[in-house]
């Protein structure tokens, strides 16, 4: 049976969503309310980042729309075709990023200087250099392997992701149909720094298979909720952070 007052609601409370409404840390007298907050996607190539996007995107809206759209360039195999950040609502806003050719340690060094608007997520964009308030992490489980190839990145980038946000990143794992031992999952990846709150499995839709499906809409939506709430906490954190730091003086990574 379609659970459509469920959706409904979830839409709602994502429709009504305003910057620093949804928080439960105080804000301090200097926080200023962003017009919009980011929510930036992560991870290697063709882990599902883009169809993620597009997926909720779908939940959210109802229709579906490549927003974000997988070509391949010569010379980089499978990569996101950079685009201006999709607008979700009037308050939130959605990035894709260049996929990583692996989650090796140090790319995590590659990845925060994006998160934190040290380096431009895309040069060829007018908000190149924009602090990305909600890093989401795209996993696409390897059955062979475990999490053995990014247990040295998730190892240095949660706690620097902290240190940042005093909070945790959000990761999605993809492709949830083909796990069979998501428990075993999930104790591998909080082993490797990650919280279990903070964790999602998902099937995404796709271009070629996106006929509704009620419960993975509300699966999506929570997701949604879940990444901007963190966004919510996030700016606020920023915000008492920048107003504790002297004036003049910048926090060493």
């Amino acid at each position: 049976m379609p659970r459509i007052p469920e959706i409904r609601r979830l839409r709602k409370k994502i429709q009504d969503y305003r910057p620093g409404n949804w928080t439960i840390r105080d804000a301090g007298t200097s926080f200023t309310r962003p017009p919009k907050v980011r929510l930036g996607v992560f991870g290697v190539q063709d882990s599902g980042k883009s169809t993620f996007l597009n997926s909720l995107h779908f939940a959210y809206r109802g229709v579906w729309e490549e927003v974000y759209i997988e070509s391949n360039t010569e010379g980089q195999g499978g990569e996101t075709s950079f685009r201006d950040p999709a607008l979700l609502t009037g308050q939130v806003s959605t990035f894709d990023t260049r996929g990583l050719s692996d989650l090796s340690a140090d790319k995590a060094i590659d990845v925060l200087a994006e998160i934190t608007g040290r380096r431009r997520i895309n040069a060829r964009s007018r908000t190149a250099g924009n602090k990305i308030d909600c890093p989401i992490f795209i996993l696409k489980y390897n059955s062979a392997t475990g999490i053995q190839h990014c247990r040295d990145f998730l190892s240095l980038l949660v706690p620097k992701i902290r240190n940042e946000f005093g909070s945790y990143p959000i990761m999605v794992v993809t492709f949830a149909k083909s796990i069979l031992n998501q428990e075993e999952i999930i104790g591998d990846i909080t082993k490797a720094g990650m919280e279990r709150k903070s964790l999602f499995f998902i099937e995404n839709y796709t271009a070629s298979n996106h006929e509704m499906d009620s419960k993975r809409h509300i699966a999506l939506l929570k997701i949604l909720e879940a990444c901007i709430k963190r966004s919510d906490d996030n700016i606020v954190f920023r915000s008492r952070e920048e107003e504790i730091l002297p004036k003049g003086k910048c926090e060493i990574m």
